[in-house]
């Protein structure tokens, strides 16, 4: 299954993983920081509160490349596999 992002007015980014075989829900945000020209992003699993990331970026791909890294991250430490994690546009 693909990381399939979306977009709210070209400043928030959105995305949302099922794992068919774990059944767990990742949710990835990347948005832009009013009057900057930062990004912030956040990775969370639903079903596993404790298990969040985030951080800031410069730059949209910045954010984007952090959040995917994340993404992977959460899914390992939640025991999951994250095979065909990618973008598609």
């Amino acid at each position: 299954m693909s990381l399939i992002w979306d977009t709210a007015q070209g400043s928030i980014w959105f995305a949302r993983w099922d794992d068919p075989n774990t059944r767990l829900r990742l949710y990835v945000v990347v948005e832009g920081v009013p009057e900057s020209n930062e990004w912030d992003w956040e990775v969370w699993l639903r079903d596993e509160p404790k298990i969040v990331k985030s951080g800031l970026a410069r730059s949209v791909r910045e954010a984007y490349a952090a959040a995917r890294e994340a993404a992977e991250e959460c899914l390992t430490t939640s025991g999951a596999s994250f095979k065909g994690l990618r973008q598609r546009r």
